[in-house]
């Protein structure tokens, strides 16, 4: 997994861009640009990558999507522990 903690500003609504990563599914599968948000209730969501007009170019159940988060946030939790 290819993780980058990013700082960008919040939307209007709350939610908060804090990295960007790939994630490999299998040796022959890896997606990028993923993006992991907390959201304003302090929880984390991933968003898969988004295509040219800004909707999704693949779909992932919920399960998997909150496994990601877990994973992606415990790297997030790691790389800012190891700066400080």
């Amino acid at each position: 997994m290819n993780f980058d903690p990013v700082t960008r500003p919040p939307s209007n609504r709350g939610f908060q861009v804090v990295a960007i990563f790939s994630v490999d599914f299998t040796d022959d599968l890896r997606i990028f640009n993923w993006q992991l948000v907390l959201c304003p209730d302090g929880r984390f969501t991933v968003y898969p990558p988004a295509g040219k007009i800004q909707s999704s170019i693949i779909a992932v159940s919920p399960t998997t999507r909150n496994k990601i988060a877990a994973i992606a946030s415990e790297i997030l939790h790691d790389s800012i522990e190891r700066a400080a």
